[in-house]
């Protein structure tokens, strides 16, 4: 399994394009796997036959880890399994075979780690005691050398006893609980197994949803932003009689109608251009200032929430970032956005008025600075000229990330925002 998404070290296997026994060429696609955002096809970087598949339809693998055979022309299914046994091999240094074969059998694309010609195997990470070779997972080795485990001390779960990310996972864990139970005392160990006890017994029934990648990537990402982003709220109410006055208009020539969200987008994207000190984002090496304005949209599919992105937005009529948004929202729920649709983008717009919802407090998009939560449409007495007229109104709340971006700037903005929203020919012209 490559790295299929920047960061990645997941991908969910979706579907096989290619059978057992079947030939393949150079580029070809062999399955459709799924990132946290997107299915994308797999291609292979050398032809062949499909020898074996080694791992069934939505099954979650770790990058590294291999997927199928891919046999050269004249290779058997027997030339490309690893030597038996393993165990022995990896217990008998000696009995590794020191030159490599001439042809190793490449696995979807990438070179193979295990099952394949000890040649095409992973390297083996040799244990710190200087003893016998041990087979695992490129990820394994990484997390193993960041927490200081010695992989000749972890169970191997996988083919003939290799060692896994779960593996190590599951290593990490158990030191981590031994370390926190040798630092208590006897009676909170009391204490926590009583308490345990009560959670299980007064547990109401329940259904466990295995989440997918993309909503482990969610709540991830989220988490990390709640907690280290320093968040603080501005809120206006924007009086959108105007607006709804100018969309009935333009509508009325259109067979395919602009939403009141689509004129939202071009207003934050024109403010954004206005005050361009929001269009911003707070990295290690210090702010960085965006020259163009590329508006992540958030898109409510079956799924989860995907965030497709309308690449310099401030510069693009209603009408273009209308059909642009339909477009990639409808790519959106058939999870055939590419990575470049969805990766990147300066701010975010979320609109949850369609729902009903009056107003909210979104979560900033890392590493982004902002994002503008949009509620819905309501009618309200507002007072005009000294007497109480009937208006519609829209509440929107803008949340900002404190390290880069100041509250007078925000404000800034925010009035940019809601005279564009209220004076609509503005952000036409």
């Amino acid at each position: 399994m490559p790295e299929v998404a920047a960061n990645a070290t997941h991908a969910t296997l979706v579907s096989w394009n290619k059978a057992q026994g079947d030939s393949i060429q150079a580029g070809e696609s062999i399955a459709d796997v799924e990132t946290d955002k997107a299915v994308l096809e797999l291609p292979v970087e050398q032809g062949g036959v499909v020898g074996k598949l080694l791992v069934a339809n939505g099954t979650e693998v770790a990058v590294g880890e291999p997927i199928a055979l891919v046999l050269a022309e004249g290779e058997t299914l027997d030339d490309a399994q690893a030597p038996e046994p393993l165990a022995s091999a990896a217990a008998t240094p000696a009995a590794v075979p020191a030159a490599p074969p001439a042809s190793p059998a490449p696995v979807a694309g990438v070179a193979p780690t295990v099952p394949a010609p000890a040649s095409a195997q992973a390297p083996a990470a040799q244990s710190s005691s200087g003893g016998a070779r041990i087979f695992s997972s490129p990820v394994a080795r990484l997390l193993a050398k960041q927490h200081g485990i010695d992989l000749a001390t972890v169970a191997g779960s996988g083919p003939k006893g290799r060692v896994t990310k779960h593996d190590v996972v599951q290593q990490v864990q158990a030191q981590d609980t031994t370390q926190d139970t040798q630092d208590m005392t006897p009676t909170a160990k009391a204490l926590t197994g009583a308490v345990a006890v009560a959670a299980i017994e007064d547990d109401a029934p329940a259904r466990v949803v295995r989440p997918n990648s993309m909503r482990r990537t969610i709540a991830k990402r989220l988490s990390q932003s709640k907690s280290e982003v320093p968040h603080f709220y501005l809120r206006a109410r924007c009086q959108v009689d105007a607006l709804l006055a100018l969309r009935k208009e333009i509508n009325a020539a259109r067979e395919t109608p602009v939403s009141i969200n689509d004129f939202v987008v071009r207003a934050a994207a024109v403010a954004l251009a206005q005050v361009p000190q929001m269009n911003v984002s707070w990295r290690e090496d210090g702010v960085h200032e965006f020259e163009r304005v590329d508006i992540s949209v958030a898109v409510d599919t079956p799924n989860g929430l995907y965030t497709p992105i309308v690449r310099d937005a401030a510069n693009k009529p209603v009408s273009r970032i209308s059909a642009e948004i339909r477009e990639l929202a409808k790519l959106a729920r058939n999870s055939q956005l590419q990575p470049s649709q969805y990766q990147g983008g300066t701010f975010s717009v979320s609109n949850l008025g369609m729902f009903g919802v009056d107003e909210f407090d979104a979560i900033i998009n890392p590493p982004q600075a902002a994002i503008l939560a949009v509620g819905g449409v309501k009618a309200v007495a507002l007072v005009k000229d000294g007497e109480v007229v009937v208006g519609r109104v829209m509440d929107v709340v803008l949340s900002i990330d404190h390290r880069a971006v100041d509250g007078a700037v925000g404000a800034r903005y925010l009035a940019a925002l809601r005279a564009l929203i209220e004076h609509p020919l503005s952000m036409l012209v």
